[in-house]
C-alpha cells in the first residue's frame, strides 16, 4: 500500500460531526462544483438556501468539516462525483473523509483492512475500542478523550462504513460498484482506495 495518507498525523474528532454527509453534499455539490466553492460555502451558513438545516449553529459545524473535505479533495473530484452511480459517490466520499482525516485512514486500514485480510468478517464497537487504545502511545491526544467520545468514533465509524456499502449489518463487504471504477484513484495519486474497498 503507498501511503498517501492525510499530512497533518494528529488524531482528531471531526468526523464525528456527521459520517460521511451525503445527503448535505448532494444539496451543497452546484457550490461544490464552482469555482469559488469556499467562500459560497462560507454565505451558504448564513443564507440557508441548500443546506436547509435551522441551526445555525449546525450549519457552521457542518460547513467546517465540508470544508476541509472539499480542500482534501483532487481537482475534478467534484465533477466525478456528480456524474457517477449513489453507491459510487457514497465510496467517493468515505475516500475524501480518508484524505481529511488521518484517524479514519489509520483506523481503516490498521483495524478493518487487517481484519478483512485475515477473513474476519465484523468490525465491533470494542474492536475499535481497542485499536483507539492501542494507539494512545503514539497518539497521546487520545488520553484527553472521555469514554463518550471514544464510544461516538466508534459508532460513527461504523455507520461511515454502512453508509459507504463497506459493512452490511456486522459484516464488512466490498462496495456495490464495478471495479473498474477504482482506476479513477490511481489517476488521482490514490492507488490505495481499491484496498480500502475491500478489493
Amino acid at each position: 500500500m503507498t501511503d498517501t495518507s492525510p499530512t497533518d498525523q494528529t488524531y482528531n474528532v471531526y468526523f464525528t460531526a456527521g459520517a460521511l454527509l451525503f445527503d448535505e453534499t448532494l444539496r451543497l455539490l452546484p457550490i461544490l462544483r464552482s469555482d469559488n466553492a469556499l467562500p459560497l460555502l462560507k454565505e451558504e451558513v448564513q443564507e440557508n438556501r441548500l443546506f436547509m438545516i435551522s441551526s445555525l449553529e449546525s450549519r457552521k459545524r457542518l460547513y467546517l468539516e465540508i470544508r476541509r473535505r472539499h480542500l482534501a479533495a483532487p481537482p475534478d473530484f467534484w465533477e466525478v462525483f456528480g456524474s457517477v452511480r449513489e453507491s459510487e459517490q457514497r465510496i467517493l466520499l468515505f475516500y475524501l473523509c480518508m484524505k481529511t482525516y488521518v484517524l479514519v485512514f489509520d483506523l481503516h486500514f490498521e483495524l478493518s483492512v487487517s481484519r478483512w485480510k485475515k477473513l474476519l468478517p465484523a468490525v465491533t464497537i470494542n474492536d475499535v475500542l481497542f485499536w483507539v487504545d492501542q494507539k494512545s502511545d503514539k497518539h497521546p491526544e487520545i488520553l484527553a478523550w472521555s469514554e463518550q467520545t471514544l464510544r461516538h468514533i466508534a459508532n460513527k465509524y461504523r455507520r461511515m462504513l454502512s453508509e459507504a456499502g463497506l459493512r452490511n449489518a456486522e459484516s464488512l463487504q466490498p462496495p456495490p460498484v464495478n471495479p473498474g471504477f477504482f482506476t479513477r484513484f490511481a489517476d488521482w495519486g490514490d492507488p490505495w482506495m481499491k484496498e480500502a474497498a475491500f478489493l
